[in-house]
């Protein structure tokens, strides 16, 4: 059985954690999105039973 090297397991670890950060930024960017679509829809609503 083949053991990493401590630098492969950091490079490793470091190539996740960037993937787990891009993923985190394309979620706030949906939630920022869904949020402003919920404002809209909202004030949509809100004039129309005016």
């Amino acid at each position: 059985m083949k053991i990493k090297s401590p630098q492969r397991t950091l490079a490793d670890w470091l190539a996740e954690r960037d993937e787990l950060a891009v993923e985190i930024l394309e979620l706030e960017g949906r939630l920022e999105r869904a949020t402003r679509r919920l404002e809209e829809v909202s004030a949509e609503i809100d004039r129309s039973g005016e």
